[in-house]
C-alpha cells in the first residue's frame, strides 16, 4: 500500500494506518513514532516499548545499517526503491523476515518515513529449504554415492574448465589416473563389501592429502582421477608416489595383506584437448599396471 500526499489530503492519516491489515510505523531521527496494531502483532512488541524503540534495534545488525541508510538517501530526497526485504528481531529475541514498502511523508509537521510491511518468514523459511534442496541435488549429480567424490561427469567437465584456465593464465596442470592393483582378487576373496572399504580407504586418502585446489574424483569402479593445477609434472609424480606409500601402508581390517594402487600422471601440453590429455595420462597407467603394479608412471614425450 503506497501512501502520497494524494491521500492523506483525502483520508485521515491515522484512520489509514490504522485500518490498515498491514503493519504500519512512521519513522523520525530513526525511532518509532506511531504504529498500529498490526505492527504489534508481528514484531510482539508491547505497545509502550515499540513506541519508544530505536529502529537499529528491531532489525538484524546488517538489515538494520542498511534501513537506516535507506532512510537517510529517503529524507535527502534520493531514489530508493520503496520494497524491501530485512531479517527482523521480535521481542522475545527470534527472529523472522519481513517486507516492507516505505515512502516520504509529513508527521506533526515534520518530515518522516512510513513504513508498510507484512511478516514473510514462513515464505522465506520455504525458500531456504527449497534452496538447500536444490543443493542437494546438484551435489548428488556431481557425486560419487559411495565414496563422496566427485563423480565422472563433474570431472569430465572440470577437466575441460581446468584446461582452458591453466593456457589462458599459462599455469601448468596435471592429470592422474589411479587404479587399485588386483581389485578383483579383493572383491572376488573377500567380499564385495570389503572391495568397497578399500575403495573409500583410497578416497579418504584423496580427500585429506590433497590440496584444497585439486580435484579428486572416482572415475568408475577402482579408478580415480586426481586434476592438480598449477602443478608441473615432477611435483605431481612426487605427490602420487607419497599416496602410493601411504595407501600400501594403511590398515584396511578385512584384508590381510597390503593393498597397492598404480598410477599415470601427463601434465598438460599446449596442443591437449581433454581426450588426449585422458589419453597420455592412460598410457602412463597402463605403463606402471605392465611394469608390475605398485608404481607411478609419468608420461614422457618421446
Amino acid at each position: 500500500m503506497k501512501i502520497n500526499n494524494d491521500i492523506i489530503n483525502q483520508l485521515d492519516f491515522k484512520t489509514v494506518i490504522d485500518n490498515a491489515a498491514e503493519g504500519v510505523c512512521i519513522i523520525q531521527g530513526e525511532r518509532i513514532v506511531y504504529h498500529n496494531d498490526a505492527a504489534i502483532k508481528i514484531t510482539g512488541y508491547p505497545s509502550e516499548i515499540y513506541i519508544r524503540t530505536p529502529i537499529l534495534n528491531i532489525f538484524d545488525s546488517e538489515d538494520a545499517k542498511r534501513m537506516v541508510q535507506r532512510y537517510k538517501q529517503r529524507l535527502a530526497g534520493e531514489q530508493v526503491p520503496p520494497i524491501s526485504e530485512a531479517r527482523f528481531i521480535r521481542y522475545d529475541g527470534s527472529h523472522g523476515w519481513m517486507q516492507s514498502t516505505s515512502s516520504q511523508t509529513m508527521w506533526k509537521g515534520k518530515l518522516a518515513t512510513v513504513n508498510f510491511f507484512i511478516d514473510i518468514t514462513d515464505r522465506k523459511s520455504l525458500e531456504e529449504e527449497l534452496n538447500n534442496k536444490k543443493k542437494e541435488i546438484e551435489s548428488l549429480l556431481v557425486s560419487d554415492n559411495l565414496t563422496g567424490l566427485y563423480n565422472r561427469r563433474y570431472l569430465d567437465n572440470q577437466v575441460v574448465k581446468e584446461i582452458e584456465r591453466s593456457n589462458r593464465y599459462k599455469y601448468p596442470m596435471c592429470l592422474a589416473i589411479i587404479d587399485i592393483d588386483n581389485f578383483k582378487k579383493v572383491n572376488d576373496t573377500f567380499g564385495h563389501d570389503c572391495g568397497d572399504k578399500v575403495i573409500k580407504q583410497l578416497a579418504n586418502l584423496l580427500q585429506t592429502k590433497t590440496r584444497l585446489s585439486d580435484v579428486a574424483a572416482r572415475w568408475g569402479g577402482e579408478e580415480f582421477c586426481l586434476i592438480l593445477p598449477e602443478t608441473k609434472l615432477k611435483k605431481a609424480h612426487f605427490l602420487l608416489d607419497n599416496l602410493r606409500k601411504e595407501f600400501q601402508n594403511k590398515y584396511i581390517s578385512c584384508v590381510n595383506y597390503a593393498v597397492t594402487f598404480s598410477a599415470g600422471v601427463a601434465e598438460l601440453d599446449i596442443h591437449d584437448t581433454s581426450i588426449t590429455l585422458f589419453s597420455r595420462t592412460d598410457k602412463a597407467l597402463y605403463k606402471a599396471k605392465n611394469e608390475g603394479r605398485n608404481k607411478v608412471i609419468s608420461f614422457i614425450d618421446d
